[in-house]
């Protein structure tokens, strides 16, 4: 195998990708075998982790055999791509390098807020459903920041936490937008009419 894709890779010239399950990597990297270093090991496809195909099909990998890749929907339907296409597809697979992810939730406030509030509450509010919102992660500490300008008359908060894994995102953006929205409105801090994108 070796001296296959080291050939490879010289013939050509160029970058020689190996989908390599765990166990294989393990046995290449204990054999002491020398590749060149345009080769490169990347895991493949696992069970249960959600992916997105470069044709916008979405969902978490259900099952993979020698002839093609069953991909279950948020919809709970099943689309089945032959492994040709999902070897020719551009493919992002949210559980890769690991499966907590960062979420970004923007709040558009009028010209006239006390932001330093309002940061303090879209602070508070993260931390406190950390302990409680199923799937939202307490560490890293959640941050706020100015966003890139908004549209016309709006200051732009972005609220930025990590979830335990992509598909808990949804869940988390509707328990926080509820709760903010509610001390906002404690707080007499006025949302801008275009909201919570």
């Amino acid at each position: 195998m070796t001296e296959v894709l080291n050939s490879v890779a010289k013939t050509y010239g160029l970058p020689v990708i190996v989908s390599t399950h765990p166990r294989t990597k393990k046995r290449l990297d204990s054999s002491n075998s020398k590749f060149d270093p345009q080769i490169r090991f990347l895991k493949p496809l696992g069970f249960q982790d959600y992916v997105k195909l470069e044709n916008g099909t979405e969902g978490e990998v259900d099952d993979i055999d020698w002839r093609s890749t069953r991909i279950r929907t948020n919809a709970n339907s099943s689309v089945i791509v032959p492994n040709s296409k999902v070897a020719q597809s551009a493919i992002t697979n949210y559980c890769l390098p690991e499966k907590r992810v960062t979420t970004t939730l923007n709040i558009f406030l009028t010209l006239d807020s006390d932001t330093d509030l309002a940061e303090k509450i879209l602070i508070d509010e993260a931390r406190r459903g950390s302990e409680d919102i199923v799937g939202l992660l307490a560490n890293p500490s959640p941050q706020v920041r100015f966003g890139t300008p908004a549209p016309e008359a709006a200051l732009q908060l972005q609220l930025i936490f990590q979830v335990r894994e992509f598909q808990d995102q949804g869940f988390v953006l509707h328990e926080l937008r509820k709760r903010i929205y509610r001390q906002f409105k404690k707080s007499g801090i006025s949302l801008y009419q275009r909201n919570f994108a």
